[in-house]
Order: structure tokens, then C-alpha cells, then sequence
């Protein structure tokens, strides 16, 4: 249902109330019917009848659905809006008969609702020219009892529409609403769409305890773009009392080991450390973190890496997975490698899943002191049993055996971690590639983490230049080679061979075909 009081319009959208101007709905199309309703210059086609202006209210029914019989009586819409009702769609015996006849209320119902673009000749209505791009689809449909008419209509996002309510209190709450999605847009530089969102767990009355909170922040170091992100994901912030709530965290942190970069750092990735309790969460996470890491400067190591770390409890998430690995004999130094490298694994995964995992890893014959034991686990608890089955059979298909894979995989573990299609490029070009072989990758898996466009193919077709011009040996070692930063490539095959051979600047830069 729509209201419209001089040139703001009001739409009733599932029991909430939306906002916006006759401009804009006007100046979507006048040969729509919304148009038409709104164009003071429509004469009716039924001539004879008053037009009355009193409070009117809005009729719409979906194009190409004509009602069937007798239209409803409409007590509360005026005879104006039926008549430019009828002069567009052309149906005046039945809004006669909606008028002096009578009706069945109850044979009409609302058979369905659909999302997306309105069907067939269904308008979409443009925002004005002062919103560019904002498009309203409107999806109508009609509700009828005996003594009343719903019209309801569904909307895709729109910012030009201000939500607002119908009750009293909800007037109050959505003057609160509009107000808190103005300042979030305007003072926080929130997105509307994401002002909108954030609106429905902050609501605010005023401006003085955010404008402190944002000035808070800006004194402290943190750019716009960073307070922006930091309150679209807990605008409840802005209710804080910045001196009392927010600081007190941020000086334990710095004081703790965080430099100033640091801490905006880990607080602009994650907002939610600012939310938790500082003596319930926050410390005994870094007092857990700094037990196992040894020191601050590992620890803010690892919280920059993964800020989620302190605002949970770890010794009830980490605890018993820290306890399994010692009790399977990974000494500590192992243990606190494994956490700063992949801390994630330790919040995640099922206690269950992983100690399953360590007794894999263990009878692969991985030594529990050795570096590769907490590799090949990170391996297992990163992909699902499924994919690790997919990926062990996609290896097979090119000819490996069982035995093949878990060598390649204990050699360097990440091969698993690896995605298929990739898996499926590296073992393509070894596979056919002039002078390489698949047994090029069994003896030295690490190969295949490189990337095949940017290191391999370049580097290999400058060498393969050099050994045609019997520059180099044929036994060269691609992995090796692959290991040279670009600098030093380039200086020690490239630069340095350029006058003689030509060609093989021409070659790394990808212009020489390889295989040609």
C-alpha cells in the first residue's frame, strides 16, 4: 500500500513503511501506471464523475491480470485514483461496479510472491537524476478481504527509500533508524547497503558518543578506510565509551609487545578483539599463546597473521589438541612451529578429527621430531577425506602408483594442499615436455609448487636455448634453477648469455615458443 502526502509517497512493504518522492516515481515512466497516478495532466476517459483529492491512496494491479467479475469496493481509495486506475488500463464497467455494486470479498487470494524482475511488461521504476544507476523493481500483488484492500509490493535495494514505520513508537524507532544509516554513511563512510545492515544491530540517538569513539580512533593512528571496516563489522562500537571500554585493551596490547603499526593492524582485520572482555578473553588468550610460543614478539607474530586468536578461549579450543600432540611425542618446539604456521587448524578442527590425523600422519612412517611430521598433518587436516581421495586418484591417472604418491607426498607434503586443476597443468607439461618426465616431479615433488606460467615455463625455455647452443649441459637441474630469485636468474642465464644467443631473452619473456 502506498500513501502519498504532497511529494513524498510512503510504501507499506511487509508491515514496514518506505519513503521517497513523487519525483522519483513519476519521472520513472508516465506512460506506467505509477506515472500515470502521479501526472496531474491524465484526464479520465469516463467524464460526469468528481474528482476527489482528499487523502489519496494508492491502487496498483499487477499489468495483464484484469479481475475477472465485480472489482472490490475500495472504501479508502478516492474516486480520482480509480478513474486514473481505469484510464489505464481501460476497465471502467468494473470499477462501476466496484463502486456501486457488490462483492465478494473472499475470491481473491495471493497465490505466490517472486523476487527479481517484475514479469512481462511489469514496470521498473528509475530513481531520479540525482541518484544515477539506483533502479526500484516493483512486484505487486493484491490481498482481499470483505471490508479491505492489500496491496503489497516487493522491492530490490534502494537507498533513495528511507525506512519508517507506522506505529507511534515505531515512528520514534525509525527516526532513530534513519538517523543511525545517515551517520554511518556520512560520518563513518559505510557504504548504504552496508549502513543498512549495520543499522539493525546499532541504533543511534545522537551524535556525541560515536563522533568520540571515530575521534578516538583517528587519534590513535587509524585511517578512514580502517575505521570504516572496523565499524561495518561491529558498529556497536560507536556506543562504547572509548576511554573506559576501547583504550583499556589497546594499551594492554601495547604493552604487551604490539607497536603502534601492529595494533592497527590485527584491530582493522578484526574488529571483535575491541568487543571481548579484556580480563576474561583477552588476557588468558595472550598468557595461552605466550605459554606455547615462548615470546611477545612470536605472539604478535602470530596474531597478525590470525587476529581471531585473541578473542576466544584457547585453552578450551587449543588445550587438548596441544596435549594430543605431546602425548604422541611432538616435542614443543614442534608444536609451537606448527601454531605460528597454521594457528587456524588448532581453533577449527574436531578434536576428534585431529588426533585421528596424528595416528595417520604416524603410520606413513613420519617422525614426530621432524619438521615434515607437522607438515604432513597440516597437509591431512586442510582438505577433506574426500578430496584427499580425489586428488590421491587424479595423481594415479598419470601413472603413478600408490607407493609413488605417498614418497612424493613425504617429501614435500603440500602436493595434497594443491588445487586439481593445477595438479592437472604441472603433471601435463612434465608429462610432455621435451627432456623432463614425470620422474623429474617423483624425485622432486617441490616442482609443483612453483607457478607453471611465471617461474617454470620461462626459465625452462631460456635453458633449453642455452643447451641447444651447447652453452649448457643437458642434465641441468630445473629445480635448481627454479630456486634462484628472478634477479639472479636473469644476471646468471640471461644477461649473461644475451649477446651470444639472442634468443633467450626472447625465450624467458614467453616470444619463443617453447617446444619449438
Amino acid at each position: 500500500m502506498a500513501v502519498w502526502d504532497h511529494d513524498r509517497v510512503r510504501f507499506n512493504v511487509g508491515e514496514r513503511i518506505f519513503e521517497t518522492t513523487t519525483m522519483t516515481l513519476a519521472n520513472a515512466n508516465r506512460d506506467s501506471m505509477l506515472g500515470a497516478m502521479l501526472d496531474d495532466k491524465l484526464v479520465p476517459r469516463r467524464r460526469g464523475e468528481p474528482l476527489h483529492r482528499s487523502e489519496p491512496r494508492l491502487l496498483v494491479r499487477p499489468p495483464r491480470s484484469p479481475l475477472q467479475g465485480r472489482a472490490p469496493p475500495f472504501p479508502f481509495t478516492s474516486v480520482r485514483l480509480l478513474y486514473k486506475e481505469a484510464a489505464f488500463y481501460n476497465p471502467l464497467d468494473h470499477v462501476h461496479a466496484a463502486k456501486f455494486g457488490s462483492f465478494d470479498g473472499n475470491h481473491l487470494r495471493h497465490a505466490a510472491s517472486n523476487s527479481g524482475r517484475a514479469h512481462g511488461d511489469g514496470t521498473a521504476i528509475r530513481a531520479a537524476p540525482m541518484t544515477p544507476g539506483i533502479c526500484l523493481c516493483l512486484l505487486l500483488y493484491v490481498v482481499s478481504r470483505r471490508d479491505s484492500i492489500e496491496i503489497h509490493l516487493r522491492f530490490s535495494q534502494n537507498p533513495c527509500l528511507k525506512s519508517i514505520s507506522t506505529t507511534p513508537e515505531g515512528k520514534e524507532t525509525s527516526k532513530a533508524s534513519d538517523f543511525t544509516v545517515s551517520y554511518l554513511v556520512n560520518s563513518c563512510g559505510l557504504p548504504t547497503d552496508s549502513a543498512l545492515k549495520a543499522s539493525k544491530r546499532v541504533q543511534l540517538k545522537t551524535t556525541e558518543n560515536p563522533d568520540s569513539v571515530l575521534s578516538f580512533f583517528k587519534n590513535h593512528g587509524f585511517t578512514n578506510t580502517q575505521i570504516a571496516k572496523m565499524i561495518s563489522c561491529r558498529p556497536e562500537l560507536l556506543k562504547y565509551n572509548p576511554d573506559k571500554t576501547i583504550k583499556p585493551k589497546m594499551d594492554f596490547l601495547r604493552d604487551a609487545g604490539f607497536s603502534t603499526p601492529d595494533l592497527i593492524f590485527v584491530l582493522s582485520k578484526n574488529s571483535n578483539i575491541l568487543t571481548c572482555s579484556l580480563d576474561n578473553l583477552i588476557v588468558p588468550a595472550y598468557g595461552f599463546l605466550k605459554g606455547i610460543l615462548g615470546t611477545d614478539e612470536v605472539v604478535v607474530s602470530a596474531a597478525k597473521r590470525s587476529p581471531w586468536l585473541l578473542h576466544n578461549d584457547l585453552h578450551k579450543t587449543m588445550g587438548s589438541k596441544i596435549e594430543a600432540l605431546r602425548d604422541h611425542g611432538v616435542p614443543d618446539s614442534s608444536i609451537s612451529t606448527f601454531m605460528k604456521q597454521q594457528p587456524r587448524l588448532f581453533l577449527v578442527v574436531h578434536l576428534d578429527r585431529f588426533t585421528e590425523s596424528i595416528t595417520k600422519v604416524k603410520a606413513m612412517d613420519f617422525r614426530p621430531s621432524s619438521s615434515l611430521f607437522y607438515a604432513a598433518l597440516g597437509s591431512i587436516l586442510s582438505i577433506s577425506e574426500s578430496h584427499w581421495e580425489e586428488k590421491f586418484e587424479l595423481y594415479r591417472s598419470f601413472g603413478w602408483s600408490e607407493d609413488d604418491i605417498l614418497s612424493a607426498f613425504k617429501k614435500k607434503p603440500k602436493i595434497m594442499e594443491l588445487s586439481k586443476d593445477k595438479i592437472r597443468r604441472m603433471m601435463n607439461f612434465f608429462l610432455k615436455e621435451p627432456g623432463l618426465g614425470l620422474s623429474v616431479v617423483f624425485n622432486c615433488p617441490h616442482l609443483l609448487l612453483y607457478s607453471l606460467e611465471k617461474t617454470i615455463i620461462p626459465r625452462w625455455s631460456a635453458i633449453r636455448i642455452l643447451t641447444s647452443h651447447g652453452i649448457l649441459n643437458k642434465d641441468v637441474n630445473l629445480y635448481t634453477i627454479c630456486k634462484l630469485k628472478g634477479e639472479k636468474f636473469l644476471e646468471k642465464y640471461v644477461i649473461k648469455y644475451q649477446e651470444k644467443v639472442p634468443q633467450v631473452l626472447q625465450a624467458y619473456r614467453g616470444k619463443t615458443m617453447i617446444g619449438g
